[in-house]
């Protein structure tokens, strides 16, 4: 029987009720007296509030169980819905509320929602797409160019080659400033285009963005050289290099007073003359094959002489150098060197970026060679765009070039 049922047991059985009632009351009667009309009535009251309690408890508890049902449900309905990808409509767009998100199949239609705008377009902004390779990295696309600014071949023919010739002519090689890069980019632009297409460069425009882009692309590559050049040396020698533990303890050796920047590292003769330092610079070189005179920002004096592009090469062969003694180098199965992952337990990061070929960990290395090859000059058999280019134009620099 329901438990909300008026019980049949005898209210002597019951023992006295717990609502006490005042003398002389209608239902006032000794102990040892009959249960008569007013102990009836007490009890019938007060067994009518217990199962109005009982039934609005019930009702609750009913509430929320299918309220916790009901949650579930669409939580399972929009995990299934959102592996095939169906439309959302967000609260930002049709709840004007913009707390929770709404699954159309989850809710049956677009009943009891606000009427739904048509977003606003984005504006235009370098997009994030998916590359499928041997892992799955983010790949920027940038915007395009101005119309015509690719014919023949001038963006990447003319255009790049004579930003990167001037840049690795200044002293700094990381140094790109807004103000900096925005007049840099133009000046070229008006000698590179000039007469064919007018464009005011403004900061992070499409020809700002892909310009640089250019420039990461630049110092990516030289990095890519530095750790090519000690692999292809390795490589080259298998029988003195047979484990990791000889190839990181000629690294450190080398790394000692800067002597994989010579030419004759024991005797420290040919600073940046090294296979190391060329095979890189042998890289800038490639690149900027093409390059045209700006004079608006390229004084006659010291143009040639590719000095940031000599402390960029010396300081991707001194981070190649340290990748290879700290033990930061393996092999993939295609036998292509790649840096090593590893988790600090403490903080869960990754010790690659402490390691990273940029500004904040290799800027006052390349600062510091470029100064050094600065002074070079004025001295003992100055460094030229073509000496420096006829040095770098080697066999073992053109087999790393090949096998970029």
């Amino acid at each position: 029987m329901d438990k909300s049922s008026l019980s049949t047991t005898p209210s002597s059985e019951r023992g006295p009720p717990s609502v006490s009632k005042p003398p002389g009351h209608v239902g006032a009667r000794n102990s040892d007296a009959s249960p008569g009309l007013g102990d009836c009535l007490a009890v019938n009251a007060e067994d009518s509030q217990r199962r109005e309690q009982q039934h609005r408890r019930d009702a609750t508890y009913a509430r929320l169980a299918a309220d916790v049902q009901q949650s579930s449900s669409h939580k399972r309905q929009r995990d299934e819905t959102e592996e095939s990808g169906p439309s959302r409509i967000l609260g930002v767009y049709g709840n004007q509320s913009g707390e929770h998100a709404v699954d159309v199949s989850a809710t049956g239609g677009l009943s009891g929602l606000a009427p739904v705008e048509a977003p606003v377009k984005p504006t235009k902004r370098p997009k994030v797409e998916q590359l499928t390779s041997q892992r799955t990295v983010p790949v920027i696309v940038f915007p395009d160019l101005p119309p015509g600014a690719e014919d023949n071949n001038r963006w990447l023919g003319v255009f790049v080659p004579t930003l990167l010739k001037f840049l690795g002519s200044r002293q700094d090689p990381y140094y790109w400033k807004d103000d900096y890069s925005v007049l840099t980019v133009q000046a070229i632009w008006d000698v590179v285009y000039a007469g064919r297409i007018e464009w005011t460069v403004c900061c992070s425009d499409l020809v700002h963005t892909k310009a640089t882009k250019a420039v990461l692309e630049w110092r990516d590559r030289i990095r890519k050289a530095g750790v090519i050049a000690f692999d292809a040396y390795f490589k080259s020698a298998r029988l003195d290099f047979p484990t990791n533990g000889r190839r990181e303890d000629y690294c450190s050796a080398i790394m000692h007073e800067g002597r994989l920047f010579y030419a004759v590292p024991d005797e420290m003769q040919g600073l940046y003359r090294s296979r190391f330092v060329l095979a890189p610079l042998q890289r800038h070189l490639k690149m900027i094959k093409g390059a045209k005179d700006v004079p608006t920002i390229m004084s006659k004096t010291g143009y040639d002489h590719p000095y940031a592009a000599i402390g960029l090469a010396a300081a991707a062969a001194y981070w190649a150098a340290a990748l290879w003694r700290y033990g930061k180098v393996s092999y993939d199965k295609r036998g292509t060197p790649v840096i090593v992952k590893t988790i600090y337990e403490i903080t869960g990061k990754d010790t690659r970026e402490e390691i990273a070929f940029r500004s904040v960990n290799f800027r006052r290395t390349a600062m510091g060679c470029t100064a050094s090859a600065c002074k070079l000059a004025p001295k003992r058999n100055s460094l030229p765009y073509g000496a420096v280019e006829e040095l770098a134009n080697d066999d073992f620099a053109l087999l790393v070039d090949m096998e970029d």
